[in-house]
């Protein structure tokens, strides 16, 4: 009788001891992953901070247009010009003669 509890307390030792070690490894996966994702976040982060960077002087070159390099006595245009005045110093500046043609690279018309 004694014999039969010490293999049935052998049994549960080593059934713990299974569990003990399955938990161990599933604590050391959840560290990996959490790892990767914190690497993933960061490299995440890192990618939209370039890309707010890029959108913002993207969004300035676009909001002051500047005239040509040979017409750089000019002044660049500002948001007090009137759509007129702008219209007639981009057709200046591109050797158009009528400012309500000018188009755009893709043949859209500019303001």
């Amino acid at each position: 009788q004694l014999m039969g509890r010490l293999q049935e307390k052998d049994a549960v030792i080593a059934q713990q001891a299974k569990e003990l070690q399955e938990a161990k490894e599933e604590v050391n996966h959840l560290q990996e992953t959490v790892q990767h994702e914190c690497e993933e976040r960061l490299e995440l982060k890192e990618a939209l901070t370039e890309m707010k960077e890029q959108f913002h002087s993207y969004k300035k070159s676009v909001a002051v247009p500047r005239v040509p390099s040979s017409q750089s006595h000019s002044r660049p245009l500002t948001p007090k010009d009137s759509l007129e005045e702008s219209r007639q110093r981009i057709a200046s500046a591109t050797g158009r003669t009528s400012s309500r043609k000018l188009q755009s690279r893709n043949g859209f018309p500019l303001i």
